[in-house]
């Protein structure tokens, strides 16, 4: 087992990646499928 010391704080971006599938029949909004998902270390 691995130890880790964090000092501050940690902070994880994820980003989706979506291909637009249509507009919604209930609401003005778009319906997107996700193709997949990125997580970066990010909060800059």
């Amino acid at each position: 087992m691995q130890q880790v010391l964090l000092l501050g704080d940690a902070m994880v971006d994820a980003y989706l990646t979506v291909d637009p599938a249509g507009i919604s029949d209930e609401a003005p909004v778009v319906v997107a499928d996700c193709l997949g998902t990125t997580r970066e270390f990010g909060g800059c």
